[in-house]
């Protein structure tokens, strides 16, 4: 069953890669969707669609260029994406994104798109008095990262957060 959000994200999702796309990203939403639900992670040997971690050999066969655009959409989602949620919480990030991860998304052979993590310095505030206004110490807070993961297109330039990787702080 779809829900409202899932509808919207996949209309999203086709309007961003063109209405030609329309048929594609629904299918490809939809079929991660449920892979997902019995495989979250997409590394069960049973799972139809697969994550497969990009080794550093296979990554540096991508074109600088490339590698280029997984970072800024990296960027581009903590831009567009954590003011309005976790950043609305008790953490303060400094600092540029940083691309963790890229992994391959394939069903059987068949390259669907790509899955990236990403992550942030952050600290948690909850606890150390932190003034927004007049103070820039944040040594008696948690120090940590804030990591999320999200799957992104063939052409890196529309993407759709991986529910199972929403953003969260980790401690270090």
């Amino acid at each position: 069953m779809l829900t409202f959000s899932t509808l919207k994200s996949i209309i999203t999702f086709a309007l961003i890669l063109g209405f030609s796309n329309l048929s594609w990203a629904f299918d490809a939403i939809r079929e991660i969707r449920l892979a997902q639900k019995k495989c979250p992670n997409l590394t069960c040997t049973s799972s139809t669609i697969q994550k497969q971690l990009i080794s550093e050999r296979q990554w540096r066969t991508f074109q600088r260029t490339e590698r280029q655009k997984f970072q800024k959409m990296a960027r581009r989602i903590v831009a567009e994406t954590w003011p309005d949620t976790i950043l609305e919480s008790d953490y303060v990030i400094k600092g540029p994104s940083r691309l963790d991860e890229v992994h391959f998304i394939k069903k059987a052979d068949q390259l669907l798109g790509y899955w990236i993590k990403y992550s942030v310095q952050a600290w948690d505030i909850s606890n150390c008095n932190y003034d927004f206004i007049h103070s820039k110490d944040l040594s008696k807070c948690k120090k940590g990262r804030i990591v999320e993961g999200s799957f992104v297109d063939l052409t890196i330039s529309t993407f759709e957060i991986d529910s199972y990787w929403i953003a969260t702080f980790n401690d270090q």
